[in-house]
């Protein structure tokens, strides 16, 4: 619905969500009907209604951003969490604490419709964060043999639970390629605006530069959280990349229309492929 709003292509849109369905991570998430589902959701339309506030500074957007961002604080922890590192990192980037102060005014707002007990939520969550930090060099360890590296284990789930511990990195490629994709594309679009694979849709330029910085973080925090032993107890790297699963379905499918029609070049169809 995104991207056909915003190209008016219907054959861009349906590649979106073609790309958006079948990334692993997003089907695992919403294999059932749960919080991480409904958090996934919000988070999205928070984000969106920030993002076009910020353009078109319109009323109505900035109050559904800000009921949004209120539903998400009650929805689910990782979802909440994710909402203000990447609101704290892109107002710093962008030098426009409009982000943050949307989510300031929905915690305010939380704490006010649900007569304090908010903060014991908050206060929950927090301690979650707190216990996770002392125990995560054991996150996958085994009850009884305790972490075996991938080689001495026979048990195969736990052999794969080795593995990931022992290349984290590879881990977070293998279970979302097409937004690692979608990462690769994202950085050549802020480093060369000008010359981006986008270039043949001027009207797109800013909410795309968007898109890319949502990506580019949300990817970045992921390599942090996977690779950087000090952060892993802020959650499994590739939770984030679930988050950023939109701006990378709109940025890949957009350029592989891009590279195919508008500058006649099939070659990036079997690349894509591969």
């Amino acid at each position: 619905t995104v991207t056909y709003i915003l190209t008016k292509d219907l054959s861009i849109a349906a590649f979106a969500q073609l790309i958006y369905m079948v990334t692993p991570m997003i089907v695992i998430e919403n294999a059932s009907l749960n919080a991480r589902s409904l958090g996934g959701l919000l988070f999205s339309l928070a984000f969106l209604s920030a993002i076009f506030y910020s353009i078109n500074p319109k009323p109505l957007l900035f109050i559904f951003a800000i009921v949004s961002s209120t539903a998400l604080l009650f929805s689910q922890k990782m979802a909440a969490q994710t909402l203000f590192l990447l609101s704290l990192a892109v107002s710093i980037l962008e030098k426009n604490f409009l982000y943050l102060s949307i989510l300031g005014i929905s915690l305010i707002i939380a704490v006010f419709i649900s007569g304090g007990f908010y903060v014991k939520i908050l206060s929950g969550q927090l301690s979650v964060l707190r216990y996770f930090r002392m125990i995560i060099k054991d996150r996958y360890s085994h009850q009884v043999r305790g972490a075996l590296p991938a080689s001495k284990n026979r048990d195969f789930i736990e052999s794969i639970k080795a593995t990931i511990r022992e290349y984290p990195l590879f881990a977070l490629v293998a279970s979302c390629p097409l937004i690692a994709a979608g990462f690769l594309m994202a950085i050549w679009l802020l480093v060369y605006p000008g010359n981006s694979f986008l270039m043949h849709y001027p009207g797109l330029s800013l909410i795309s530069h968007k898109f890319a910085l949502w990506l580019v973080i949300l990817y970045s925090f992921g390599i942090i959280t996977a690779q950087i032993k000090p952060f892993q107890f802020l959650g499994e790297g590739m939770k984030y990349l679930v988050y950023a699963a939109l701006p990378s379905s709109f940025i890949v499918s957009v350029t592989v229309f891009d590279l195919l029609i508008n500058r006649n070049n099939p070659s990036v169809l079997f690349l894509f492929i591969c």
